[in-house]
């Protein structure tokens, strides 16, 4: 097999390394005191959130209204409310291969 040829196939085992990593435990341990203030602020209807906002976060509202929309799918259980970060996070790995592919070379990536 030639180098090139093997490449997918060792970021698809790359990836799955890391999903199997961040995803085994997900929801395993209880929240965390930032995480239940995220619970509180998303815990009802879209228009509460962006009306508890001003009063519980400095943070900008984008990763709130994206949680808020994640949360009605996955659930504001621990293991619900982390797998957004979990999927960003796994999202990052083939962006850093090819991050560093570009700004290097195949070898360093």
């Amino acid at each position: 097999m030639r180098p090139a040829a093997a490449t997918p196939l060792l970021l698809g085992l790359i990836v799955a390394l890391a999903a199997a990593l961040r995803f085994v435990a997900l929801g395993d341990q209880s929240y965390w005191y930032d995480e239940a203030v995220t619970v509180t602020v998303l815990d009802g209807s879209l228009g509460d959130v962006v009306d508890r906002l001003p009063d519980s976060e400095s943070t900008p509202p984008l990763y709130y209204l994206a949680a808020w929309a994640w949360t009605q799918v996955a659930g504001l259980g621990e293991a619900g409310l982390r797998s957004l970060s979990a999927v960003a996070g796994l999202a990052a790995v083939p962006v850093a291969y090819l991050a560093a592919r570009e700004l290097f070379r195949p070898a360093v990536a």
